[in-house]
């Protein structure tokens, strides 16, 4: 789900309290040690491990990714030289918290340069578990949201997501709304979504080739964890 940084912070601000039990709001607030740059709502007792967020300490239920969308440069040369600026604060965020990777249980070194390696990367591990992924966060934000406040008076037209991908959209093939319906149930999607996805896809309607109809490395999932104590 993308919404403007507005309604993205207002959500996730005040939405917490209308959510379900069944449900949890995955934010840097109430779940600060999510590696991610963008919020979720997941599904309590549940699970969903991928070789990425296993045995890291956050709640890894089965998941829907809110991400926020700010405003951009009218112009493609300063278009790019805004989303290379904000990747680079993306990717120091980014990091920090890849490193911050749980001890790994590869047994004792078999000699010294095995022991003075595995003894580097311990102490790197542990530099970056020192690092605040709050005030990372809080320095990428500050660069993604730049143009916001001054969109009107610049007359920008575009918003973009930079992370996890890069996506933009005009707010004219953005706005207003449109209801329309997905698997039963109504959704919003935007007012030209065709323009969007050929930006985001390419030929959308053609299925991706075999090889390239993957999705994340599942490790093991489940609906209901509370069958499994």
């Amino acid at each position: 789900v993308g919404m403007l940084r507005a309604d993205y912070n207002r959500f996730i601000n005040e939405a917490g309290p209308y959510l379900s039990d069944k449900l949890f709001l995955q934010t840097r607030q109430t779940d600060p040690k999510i590696p991610y740059l963008f919020s979720k709502i997941r599904m309590n007792n549940t699970e969903y491990i991928t070789e990425y967020n296993d045995g890291r300490d956050f709640h890894k239920g089965i998941c829907l990714d809110l991400f926020p969308f700010d405003f951009i440069p009218n112009d493609y040369k300063a278009q790019m030289e805004f989303k290379n600026e904000v990747l680079a604060k993306a990717a120091k965020h980014n990091r920090i918290s890849n490193m911050c990777i749980p001890e790994p249980k590869d047994g004792k070194a078999s000699n010294l340069e095995e022991l003075r390696f595995k003894a580097e990367r311990k102490l790197r591990r542990a530099y970056f578990r020192s690092k605040s992924l709050t005030k990372s966060q809080a320095a990428y934000i500050e660069v993604a949201s730049r143009y916001n406040d001054k969109a009107k008076e610049l007359g920008l037209d575009t918003v973009a997501s930079f992370v996890p991908s890069y996506t933009y959209i005009k707010l004219e093939d953005l706005l207003p709304y449109r209801e329309v319906e997905f698997e039963g149930v109504p959704a919003k999607v935007p007012n030209k979504p065709e323009v969007f996805l050929e930006m985001q896809y390419g030929n959308y309607m053609e299925l991706p080739m075999k090889h390239q109809q993957v999705g994340h490395p599942l490790i093991r999932w489940s609906v209901d964890t509370r069958k499994n104590d």
